[in-house]
């Protein structure tokens, strides 16, 4: 190597040395800091031994994903649907879109407190639904609050906008002469969707679908209000810390969580890079 490509590097690397640092002692130093807690004050087995099939973190990381899978689906379906409709329709959008938006401006603990109002026993939501289950003849009454469900509700409500506005932008960007071309041809609208939209507009899902599924796995504020105590896995963190007092077996589930996170932001860089908005078809040309 030349010396004035050597000389180059070197200042380029100190350009940039005062990010690095920067990165080093604030993202990756507290993060080393929470595991060596982790391994000197609670040990590294007794650490792996939390996460053995059919422990109580265990049940509590399986559960989470399961809550984030759900919410994820069924915000990336809703938002998708909104957006079609307002493709196709042309209709209203800038009401859909003022009211889809009202989610993004409430902070998640006001949401959480929301919600705790609709789901308690004598809350609308569940009495709506009581007299739904009750006119189909059955009986007994249904608990919201504290379940899995309850948790899928608000995190729905908050993550819609999000799907929605990646799923609006995709779809504006199908050119709407094919669109054209196969109604005049005689094409359904099922087919449309089958063969143009979705087609055109699937690395959009798989963007949206992987940056809610990590925000609602990671979401703390609404699980604590309207979920179970100790069921969902920051939850359960937080009440180790302010219920047992165990900072050690609170450092040892951060770690947990920590390395799941880190492959959970990790897997969502993948996808949104290799399948998402911007990256590369299946076909290999350029998105």
């Amino acid at each position: 190597m030349k010396p004035a490509s050597i000389w180059r590097n070197i200042k380029s690397f100190l350009y940039f040395s005062p990010l690095l640092i920067f990165l080093i002692f604030l993202v990756l130093w507290p993060i080393i800091q929470i595991w060596y807690f982790s391994i000197s004050e609670y040990g590294l087995m007794n650490t792996i031994l939390l996460i053995n099939p059919g422990s109580y973190v265990f049940d509590s990381l399986i559960f989470t994903i399961q809550v984030a899978g759900v919410t994820t689906i069924l915000s990336v379906v809703i938002g998708y649907l909104i957006a079609l409709f307002l493709i196709v329709r042309k209709r209203y959008i800038q009401v859909v879109v003022n009211l889809v938006r009202i989610p993004l401006f409430v902070p998640f603990i006001v949401i959480g407190f929301i919600w705790r109002a609709v789901m308690i026993p004598k809350g609308y939501g569940t009495m709506i639904l009581n007299t739904i289950i009750q006119l189909f003849g059955y009986e007994g009454n249904v608990k919201l609050l504290g379940t899995g469900w309850a948790i899928n509700i608000a995190h729905i409500w908050l993550y819609i906008p999000i799907a929605f506005v990646i799923s609006y932008a995709a779809l504006l960007s199908v050119d709407p002469d094919l669109v054209d071309a196969a109604r005049n041809l005689g094409a359904s609208m099922r087919h449309v969707l089958a063969k143009i939209y979705l087609p055109l507009t699937w690395r959009a899902l798989v963007t949206s679908a992987s940056i809610i599924f990590l925000a609602s796995f990671v979401g703390v504020s609404i699980p604590l209000i309207i979920g179970s105590r100790i069921t969902y896995f920051p939850v359960l963190i937080f009440y180790t810390i302010t219920q047992k007092f165990d900072l050690a077996e609170a450092a040892a589930l951060s770690s947990i969580f920590i390395i799941v996170s880190i492959f959970l932001g990790f897997l969502t860089y993948i996808l949104s890079v290799r399948f998402g908005i911007g990256g590369r078809s299946y076909e290999g040309r350029e998105a």
